[in-house]
C-alpha cells in the first residue's frame, strides 16, 4: 500500500518533468505533438525515397560465395516484416514492406511494395566469427550493415540487427516471398 502511494505522487512529477519547456521560445504549429500510431502509419505507408536521394555510387559487385545464408538470400524476394528502432517510430513504418532481390553475382534490387527504388551491391562476410550482410546502395541513406542473428530451419525467415548511416540498434524480421510484397499482404 505504501508503494502505491509513492507511485501516485511520483507519477505526476515524472509527467510534469517530461512535459517541461525546454527553454525554446518557439510555440510552433504543434509539429512536435505526439501522434497516434494510425496517423504515423498512414503518413508513412506510401513512402518511397525521393529521386534527389538516389544516384549515389556503389561498390562493384563481386559474385558471392555459396553457403546456407547466401543460398537462402538468392532464392526469393526478402521483405522487412518487422523493423524495430528505438525512438524513431516513423522509420519503423517506412521500412515495413521494403524488399530486396539478391543476385548471386553480388548485385541487388530493392524497393517498397510494388515499386523498385534502388540497386546496389551486396556481400556476405564474417566479422569476429559472426555472419554479416553488407549492402552498398545507390541510395545514400540505405548503405546498411546487418548482423545475421538467425536463419530459421525452413530458410524463409532471417532475424537481423544492424546499423545504417543514420541509425543504430535496428532489429529486423525479414521474410521470404515469391514476389514483391503488397500492402494487402501486410494488412494496409
Amino acid at each position: 500500500m505504501k508503494n502505491s502511494k509513492v507511485f501516485v505522487w511520483v507519477l505526476p512529477v515524472l509527467l510534469f518533468a517530461g512535459c517541461a519547456n525546454d527553454g525554446s521560445t518557439d510555440q510552433g504549429s504543434g509539429a512536435d505533438e505526439p501522434k497516434d500510431v494510425q496517423t504515423i502509419i498512414s503518413e508513412n505507408i506510401d513512402y518511397v525515397p525521393p529521386m534527389s536521394e538516389r544516384g549515389d555510387a556503389y561498390a562493384p559487385a563481386v559474385p558471392v560465395v555459396q553457403n546456407e545464408y547466401t543460398a537462402a538470400l538468392t532464392r526469393d524476394y526478402w521483405v522487412f516484416e518487422f523493423y524495430v528502432i528505438k525512438d524513431i517510430i516513423d522509420l519503423r513504418f517506412k521500412n515495413i514492406g521494403r524488399w530486396f532481390k539478391f543476385n548471386a553475382d553480388g548485385t541487388f534490387r530493392t524497393g517498397r511494395w510494388d515499386q523498385e527504388t534502388g540497386v546496389g551491391s551486396w556481400k556476405f562476410e564474417y566479422r569476429a566469427d559472426k555472419p554479416y550482410l553488407v549492402l552498398d546502395s545507390n541510395i545514400r541513406d540505405m548503405d546498411e550493415i546487418f548482423q545475421i542473428q538467425a536463419l530459421n530451419g525452413a530458410g524463409d525467415t532471417f532475424a537481423l540487427t544492424g546499423n545504417t548511416k543514420n541509425a543504430d540498434g535496428i532489429h529486423i524480421k525479414m521474410i521470404s516471398l515469391l514476389s514483391m510484397p503488397t500492402k494487402q499482404q501486410f494488412g494496409y
